[in-house]
């Protein structure tokens, strides 16, 4: 696929807003659409989540944010559709993490179909490309899924792993690939905090994603 001159809706969290990158220009999104022409259009809100927070803090905008609200607002003439999002429900979403048949929006997993239902029916011309979250330097820590057991990043990973196929999306998958490409994620040389790239981090995610969908 020929990215020049496509369109292409990116959802995210920080990482896609360009969080730590020394300017917009530098985050990933931004360099799809230098280096390789694409129209790109930035959908990354720093610090939200697939699924909607239970407890909302009023002074937290971000807790208003959740993916399957916010799917519904972006352009609908993208010819491509990129998600990457999970690891904030994983760092700090309330929401419980629920089972895999889960379909209604009350738990991680639900709200991940839920998610994935919308952007099938809103984008039915678009190829819609599914990311699980980057690796984290704190990811393997398991931390509680809210209804009395531990979770970590791969859990979260998994579900969005065995959800994309299912409606037909394409997955590229970042945490857990031992691809020599993704190297600086795993050993943490191209972020800056464990969690958000650098600027070298951006430019290999940036040609990385661009290499993949050039491939569809």
């Amino acid at each position: 696929m020929e990215l020049k001159g496509l369109k292409i809706n990116f959802l995210g969290d920080s990482i896609t807003e360009m969080y730590c990158a020394s300017s917009k220009e530098a985050c990933y999104v931004s360099l799809i659409g230098s280096r390789y022409g694409a129209e790109v259009r930035n959908y990354g809100i720093a610090g939200t989540r697939i699924a909607e927070q239970v407890k909302k803090d009023a002074a937290k905008p971000h807790d208003f944010g959740h993916f399957t609200l916010r799917c519904q607002y972006m352009d609908k003439d993208a010819d491509v559709v990129f998600v990457m999002g999970g690891t904030n429900d994983y760092g700090h979403g309330d929401a419980h993490f629920g089972k895999e048949s889960d379909r209604e929006p009350t738990t991680f997993c639900g709200s991940v179909h839920t998610l994935f239902a919308s952007l099938k029916a809103l984008y039915p011309h678009a190829k819609i490309v599914i990311a699980t979250p980057l690796p984290r330097a704190t990811g393997h820590i398991p931390r509680s899924d809210n209804q009395g057991g531990t979770v970590t990043i791969a859990d979260y990973c998994k579900v969005i792993e065995n959800a994309a196929p299912m409606y037909g999306f394409y997955l590229l998958k970042l945490c857990g690939n031992p691809d020599p490409k993704l190297s600086g994620f795993h050993d943490n040389s191209w972020y800056v905090d464990g969690l958000h790239p650098n600027d070298e981090g951006h430019s290999r995610l940036a040609d990385y994603i661009a290499e993949y969908l050039q491939q569809l």
